[in-house]
């Protein structure tokens, strides 16, 4: 996600927060199907 959606982005800069929205909503779909959070939503 990482590599995908904030290193390939152009408007990206190295040790710069990250500001892409899309970055975000990636990064929580990954979290969301993790089994770590799976498990603490039962």
């Amino acid at each position: 996600v990482y590599l995908q959606y904030a290193v390939k982005n152009p408007l990206y800069t190295m040790n710069e927060p990250i500001q892409s929205e899309l970055f975000k909503m990636k990064v929580d779909e990954l979290m969301k199907k993790s089994p770590v959070y799976l498990s603490r939503s039962l």
